[in-house]
């Protein structure tokens, strides 16, 4: 893995210059781009690139299988929200991201799913999600 632009006179594009240093830090971002340098999947790991290093192409579909279960356990506004909330605070700054966060959060506060989800914690049952 690598972002090797600038080896060939160019630069990252695709918002690689803005989402590498959120990722795994400003230090690292600029050694992985400056160098050019490519890394194994094992140091992605490890420096908080890749969540898996998977053995083969079952493993990878088992996994994402597993994750896909376990997201649709959840309340599909719930889910959403928080995509808006994680994916546009990295655009803004903290005052600004914690703000859109409040508003994902009222946006659900009126939902169907929000009432099933604490009747069922009250209850000790598993929620059924309508995404309504």
């Amino acid at each position: 893995l690598g972002l090797t632009e600038c080896a060939l006179g160019i630069i990252p594009g695709a918002g690689g210059t803005q989402r590498l240093p959120q990722l795994v830090g400003i230090s690292k971002a600029k050694e992985l781009i400056f160098m050019a340098q490519k890394i194994s999947a094992k140091e992605a790991k490890a420096i908080g690139l890749v969540n898996y290093v998977l053995e083969t192409k079952l493993d990878l579909l088992n996994t994402a299988k597993e994750w896909a279960e376990k997201i649709a356990k959840c309340a599909p506004l719930s889910i959403k929200a928080a995509k808006t909330a994680i994916e546009g605070s990295l655009f803004l700054d903290k005052n600004a991201g914690l703000l859109l966060e409040m508003k994902s959060y009222e946006s659900i506060l009126a939902s169907a799913d929000r009432k099933e989800g604490l009747a069922a914690f009250s209850e000790k049952r598993v929620p059924v999600f309508q995404g309504s």
